[in-house]
């Protein structure tokens, strides 16, 4: 079984950052490509974590001029075995579950519950 990987980064203002990689499995692998081109898309230059399920991995120093709530997607590709966290969803749930969504900006000073710092 081939599983989709994501590779996103925390970047503070100041230039620090934090990586992490999330794993979909694919119910068809078929069509890689495309579930690829759409995840990208999803995710966009710039995210919010916490809105579509993702480990939040803030670096934060305390500063509001530093920290913001946005991650950034490195790269989206496939392996063949797992090396970290498998997303609840699959590619194509996450998919049809994300594809028009808003991202709601939170201050990320603001530590709720469930929200993990790096």
């Amino acid at each position: 079984m081939k599983y989709l990987a994501v590779d996103y980064m925390y970047r503070s203002g100041s230039n620090w950052k934090t990586f992490a990689t999330i794993y979909f499995k694919m119910e068809n692998e078929d069509n890689k490509e495309q579930l690829i081109e759409k995840i990208e898309t999803i995710l966009g230059e710039h995210f919010i974590a916490r809105q579509v399920d993702f480990p939040e991995i803030f670096d934060w120093t305390g500063d509001p001029l530093d920290d913001h709530c946005y991650h950034e997607v490195r790269s989206v590709y496939t392996v063949d075995f797992l090396k970290g966290e498998l997303h609840p969803l699959n590619a194509e749930a996450f998919i049809e579950r994300y594809q028009d969504i808003k991202w709601e900006w939170f201050n990320p000073l603001d530590i709720s519950e469930g929200v993990e710092v790096a």
